[in-house]
């Protein structure tokens, strides 16, 4: 299908829609009709390549049952080629302009083909002029720069520029008078010459002044690029973009990965400000710049974050000992006031969140804390830490005041919490209780949790017990202490659902892979005797009704279908299509064939923490796993010892075990059911 891209001039995403919603691009009744590529052309139009072939699949995708029965080459010999006009447009293809092709060109013709009216001959000329490094392109290139109407050649003409390392300063200072668009890419193309130090010159004052422009985008390159400055205006600029656009999540991760380097500086100069620490986004910026600033866990940030705060501190409270009593106010006027009041604590908000930024090493960064303020932040933190003691054990507290009490218990010693949390993961509290305790086992760094975790296990629920598995996984000495309890019969094999044997028969340890392949891989079948055994499951008749059951409760939480599950593994659209054969053998052996994309990887930390899921998204900074119930996790590279990949995807072996034939049968007949329910 065909989509069109939009630019929200308010959303730095670019949001594509189907351009004929319920209609296809192009479809055909010829079942042999297999276009496998599209391309622009020279003369405007698009040329579709049909491969036209009876089968289209991989034969090691196709059962032996069905394969025995197909000619595997039929169509080898043929093949198709449509052009497509557009229905208002003329037919282009012989103009006179088609008569200089880009491969004909000389260096001269093709710096005036980057503003060529087709898209074609402005990329195929742009690759050329890289392919022959002709310097003589230079000056050419530097004439078209400005004065051209084509935004889109002008771009590739810098790009260029940037290739020959001719991009001087001018040239930047004339591109950022430029069009939005234009803009956006120059900076972009800044931040990559501010990286050399030799070619910065007077460049990083010149993109200060780009911190105030009036397009979003352009202000969210230049909050990346100030990364890469090392002009003194530098942090002045992030505090001004950060002011405007607190409210934009992107813009926030912008400025947040350009201040590896003044951390403090913006931190004490936007605490200063008042409108800004007392509006929500500024709070929760201010939050997420101490947890980063905690997580760096530098002696000397530290120190200076703790003098800041304890100056903000003593300011909100003389600030509240100096407001008048206020006797009455009428509703309009407390309505009229437009910003929240700021709170007590900020203060000890933000030490809270350098503390837990600080993961498993929040003792350490605590005691740097204390050591910066004579124990003053020690005081904070365990009246908050009391307080939430009790708040975590009283049951008629509200359960999200539980859950968020719990969360601040790593902030103590362990053995205080301990009790506390053994308690809570008890069958009488609620579930998000439950869970918010594990995480909070989680967070006690290199403490033995496992004892308090296992002794708790008889009573867990499937859901819990799969969190705590989670857990108990992502560190060698608890991943051996649950295959100890595995082999001394505290925890029976079956309690174990397949996705956590297949983790720990993954796992980054040898040693752990090696045990649980003799603790819970006793006589295991392969997976072409088990897809064998369960043949005659294609036999049965199959009801879809009874399938949607199994499909939510087996198979929901990595995949979706008829609006519910979670869109983790492979898109079920598609699987209407399959024969029964092919969805009996992806269910029963689903690492026969697997997409790279859905493959698991695991992810061993700097501090000794096992990870695992698939690579939902990487960036230059940080690695982000996805897991099951879409659950993500973004882990820097910098706390990366070891990431390789298992081989296999999220989706377990061993299914057959969940369910019976007749169950599997009925899920199978749900999955090739495309009616809506």
């Amino acid at each position: 299908h065909r989509k069109l891209i939009e630019r929200d001039p308010n959303q730095i995403p670019l949001t594509a829609r189907r351009a004929t919603p319920n209609r296809e691009f192009i479809a055909s009744k010829d079942t042999w009709f297999r276009p496998v590529q599209f391309a622009n052309a020279p003369d405007g139009n698009l040329y579709i390549l049909d491969m036209y072939r009876e089968v289209i699949e991989h034969p090691a995708s196709l059962p032996p049952v069905l394969k025995k029965h197909l000619d595997l080459t039929s169509g080898r010999d043929r093949g198709r080629l449509y052009r497509i006009v557009h229905e208002k447009g003329p037919d282009r293809q012989r103009k006179p302009e088609m008569q200089k092709m880009p491969g004909d060109a000389t260096t001269v013709e093709l710096v005036a083909m980057l503003a060529h009216s087709n898209g074609w001959h402005r990329t195929t000329a742009a690759r050329l002029l890289y392919e022959r490094n002709d310097q003589s392109a230079v000056a050419e290139l530097k004439r078209l720069c400005g004065s051209t109407q084509v935004s889109e050649g002008e771009i590739l003409a810098l790009y260029l520029l940037s290739h020959f390392d001719e991009l001087d300063s001018r040239i930047h200072w004339n591109s950022f008078l430029e069009d939005a668009y234009t803009r956006e890419h120059a900076v972009r193309l800044a931040a990559r010459q501010l990286a050399r130090p030799e070619a910065r010159g007077d460049l990083g004052y010149r993109l200060n002044f780009l911190a105030s422009d009036p397009d979003l985008r352009v202000r969210y390159q230049v909050a990346f690029a100030l990364g890469e400055s090392t002009d003194s205006g530098r942090f002045d600029a992030l505090a001004t973009i950060i002011r405007r656009d607190a409210d934009k999540p992107y813009l926030c991760a912008a400025v947040l990965s350009s201040v590896a380097r003044g951390s403090t500086w913006l931190l004490r100069e936007l605490i200063a400000d008042a409108d800004f620490r007392r509006s929500a986004p500024g709070r929760e910026f201010l939050i997420e710049l101490a947890r980063q600033i905690g997580a760096r866990g530098d002696s000397a940030e530290l120190a200076s974050v703790a003098r800041d705060l304890t100056k903000l501190q003593q300011a909100d409270k003389s600030a509240k000992e100096g407001e008048a009593p206020v006797k009455s106010r009428t509703a309009n006027q407390a309505s009229a006031r437009q910003e929240p009041r700021p709170p007590d604590d900020l203060a000890a908000e933000l030490l809270v969140a350098a503390v837990r930024g600080a993961g498993s090493k929040q003792q350490q960064v605590r005691e740097q804390f204390a050591a910066a303020t004579g124990g003053a932040t020690n005081k904070v933190l365990d009246a908050l830490v009391e307080q939430s003691l009790e708040t975590a054990a009283a049951d008629s507290a509200k359960p999200a005041a539980r859950v968020a009490a719990i969360a601040a218990l790593p902030l103590g010693e362990f053995a205080a919490a301990e009790p506390v949390l053994t308690e809570l993961l008890a069958p009488r509290h609620p579930q998000n209780v439950q869970l918010a305790a594990l995480a909070a086992f989680g967070q006690f760094g290199n403490a033995d949790v496992a004892p308090s975790i296992l002794a708790a296990w008889p009573g867990m629920s499937p859901t819990l017990r799969a969190r705590a598995a989670e857990l108990l996984m992502s560190r060698t000495a608890s991943a051996m202490a649950m295959l100890d309890a595995v082999e001394q019969g505290a925890v029976a094999p079956r309690d174990l659902d397949p996705a956590t044997i297949q983790r720990l028969k993954t796992h980054a340890d040898a040693a752990i892979r090696e045990r649980a392949a003799t603790l819970l891989d006793v006589a295991a079948p392969k997976r072409t005797e088990v897809v064998q055994a369960h043949a005659d499951v294609l036999q049965f008749t199959g009801n879809a009704d009874h399938g949607r059951e199994v499909f939510r409760k087996n198979c929901a939480i990595c995949h979706r279908k008829d609006g519910h599950g979670a869109e983790v593994g492979a898109d079920l659209a598609t699987v209407v299509t399959r024969t029964p054969e092919q969805l009996l053998i992806s269910i029963l052996d689903p690492n026969r064939e697997v997409d790279p994309k859905y493959l698991q990887y695991t992810i061993l930390t700097v501090d000794g923490l096992a990870k695992s899921g698939m690579i939902a998204a990487e960036t230059a900074a940080s690695v982000t796993l996805k897991r099951e119930e879409n659950v993500t996790e973004t882990i820097p590279r910098a706390d990366i010892d070891q990431l390789q990949s298992t081989g296999m995807t999220l989706m377990p072996e061993g299914f057959e075990k969940a369910i019976d034939k007749q169950s599997l049968a009925d899920l199978i007949a749900y999955l090739r059911n495309d009616d809506k329910q």
